[in-house]
């Protein structure tokens, strides 16, 4: 080999290396970060399932001398790709929160006692608008409606005789917004979910239909009920496992 072609292959070799390792970087990049489609990239388009648990807050409607208290919920959700920057989530939660309610509100003056926790679900959908700031990272905004019930305890009304006023449970709809995001701490594999979501909830515990009950002296009385939701805060933390 002359030395002309020498330093013609000398000039070629680092050059072609430099190529092809400037064109993998391009290529991995168009993957995981730089991604022109609609659709989700590879490493996007998996569906994930996830256990979640978190606190709750569904506080009564003011004015009726009830109060529901801060909850610990639980639920699990799905969460699957439509498009990249859209995803949409349906979920199931459930929650407990016990229960203050002054003297007197079932009338007659006298205390009221609850025998157990006011205890709800949801069943849900969010639609995410979807930013990725990685493969790893992304953010989403929470766009959602849920149907649930919730189911009041027996509760004591201790007059001179006392009697008790047995469970009752009422449907209603929520409408959560809110943010959140997810990290992949395994990539592609498993990553750690957190939403926070507010909004006002409609239906539940009707006021204008009171509960009948057999009062300590064997009379059939009608009681009020107690007060509906007056709005939802949830935050949640989830553990996504990607299918």
């Amino acid at each position: 080999m002359s030395s002309g072609e020498r330093i013609h292959v000398g000039v070629l070799g680092p050059l072609a290396l430099a190529f092809a390792v400037t064109s993998a970087r391009s290529a991995r990049a168009d993957v995981l970060v730089g991604w022109k489609g609609t659709l989700p990239s590879p490493s996007e388009a998996s569906v994930e399932l996830a256990p979640d648990i978190g606190i709750a807050s569904r506080p009564a409607q003011g004015g009726h001398g009830v109060s529901y208290a801060l909850g610990f919920t639980y639920g699990a959700h799905v969460q699957i790709p439509l498009l990249r920057f859209l995803r949409l989530t349906a979920y199931y939660s459930h929650t407990d929160q016990t229960i203050d309610i002054d003297r007197g509100v079932l009338g007659g003056g006298a205390p009221v006692t609850p025998l157990g926790d006011l205890d709800s679900y949801v069943i849900g959908a969010r639609v995410q608008p979807a930013f990725h700031f990685s493969d790893r990272l992304r953010v989403w905004a929470n766009l959602g409606v849920a149907w649930g019930v919730m189911t009041a305890p027996a509760l004591r009304v201790s007059t001179t005789v006392p009697f008790d006023v047995g469970p009752h449970g009422d449907a209603y709809v929520e409408f959560p917004f809110g943010v959140g995001g997810e990290f992949d701490f395994w990539a592609r594999r498993a990553g750690i979910t957190a939403d926070i979501a507010v909004g006002p909830v409609v239906g539940g515990f009707d006021l204008n239909r009171p509960r009948q009950a057999i009062d300590g002296s064997g009379r059939l009385v009608s009681v009020p009920t107690l007060p509906p939701f007056g709005s939802v805060w949830t935050g949640t933390l989830g553990l996504a496992i990607h299918l």
